[in-house]
C-alpha cells in the first residue's frame, strides 16, 4: 500500500485525495460483487461437472451387458468432454478478458469496451502465471490516444 502513502502525503485537500484513492483502487482491484459472482459461477460449474461424473459411473456400470445403454454411455461421454472443453474456454477467455480490462485501466484507459475492440484479440495470450503475451497498449496510446488519460506533465519554476 506504499501507494496510499504516497497520496496521505502529498495531498491536502480531502475530496482530491478520495478521488486519486477511489481511482487507484478501481485499477488495481477487482470489485468484490465481481469478484464473488466469479466464484458463485465456478462453484455452480464444478458441481455441474462433479454430478456429470457420478452420471457418468453410475451408467457405466448399468450399461455393462446392454449394447444400446453402452452405445448412450459413449455418446453422453462424449458430449461430457466437449461440454467440459467449452467450459474451460468459457473460463480461460473469461480471465483473458479480465486481464485486458485490468491492463487497459493501469495504463488509464477512458473505455475498455472502445479499447479492445481495436485490439486484435487472437494475438494476446494469458500465459499460467496471469501475465499477458502480445498485448501492446503502447501502440494504441500514440495511434488513437484519445481513449486514454493524458498524463499532465507540470514543471514548477518554468515560466513562458
Amino acid at each position: 500500500m506504499k501507494w496510499l502513502k504516497e497520496l496521505l502525503e502529498k495531498e491536502n485537500d480531502s475530496q482530491e485525495l478520495e478521488k486519486k484513492i477511489a481511482e487507484k483502487l478501481k485499477q488495481e482491484y477487482v470489485a468484490k460483487v465481481d469478484y464473488d459472482g466469479i466464484v458463485e459461477a465456478k462453484k455452480g460449474l464444478e458441481g455441474q461437472i462433479a454430478q456429470r461424473d457420478a452420471d457418468i459411473k453410475a451408467l457405466k456400470e448399468g450399461a455393462k451387458d446392454n449394447k444400446e445403454l453402452q452405445k448412450e454411455y459413449e455418446a453422453l461421454q462424449e458430449k461430457y468432454k466437449l461440454d467440459t472443453e467449452n467450459l474451460q474456454k468459457q473460463y480461460q477467455n473469461s480471465r483473458k478478458n479480465s486481464a485486458i480490462d485490468m491492463e487497459i485501466l493501469k495504463a488509464k484507459g477512458k473505455n475498455t469496451k472502445a479499447i479492445k475492440a481495436l485490439l486484435d484479440m487472437d494475438k494476446i495470450t494469458l500465459k499460467d502465471d496471469g501475465t499477458l503475451e502480445g498485448l501492446d497498449l503502447d501502440s494504441l496510446k500514440k495511434s488513437d490516444g484519445y481513449l486514454f488519460e493524458i498524463e499532465q506533465t507540470h514543471r514548477e519554476g518554468v515560466m513562458g
